[in-house]
């Protein structure tokens, strides 16, 4: 490749091809453009549609209080008289969401 001024760059290509500089600048930036676009980013949590985080399906005993506006206590009572259950197919127990919805409909006139 060689610069015959700053307007243009001339390459050989089995001949010879010259561009206006601007131009070429105008197709590697397109070029560049389109294979960003391309690219996943591994950096950056994929959002789901909306641009938001992903429903949560399961949480702590914390949370289940925070959720429902009670003590952890009260969470802890529930659980150990069995009108809650948690998983245990994790390290973490969590508490599914569906068994939160399902307590609160078999409890109280509360609609989920």
């Amino acid at each position: 490749m060689k610069t015959e001024s700053k307007h243009t760059i001339s390459i050989a290509i089995s001949g010879t091809l010259t561009i206006e500089r601007g131009e070429l600048e105008s197709v590697l930036k397109d070029i560049i453009a389109q294979k960003r676009d391309c690219q996943p980013r591994h950096d950056q949590p994929t959002p789901d549609v909306a641009g938001e985080r992903p429903q949560r399906v399961a949480f702590s005993v914390d949370e289940t209080a925070e959720l429902l506006g009670v003590s952890s206590s009260s969470i802890w009572r529930l659980l150990r008289r069995g009108l809650l259950k948690r998983s245990k197919a994790l390290r973490h127990r969590r508490i599914a969401k569906s068994e939160v919805e399902r307590f609160l409909k078999e409890t109280s006139n509360v609609e989920v």
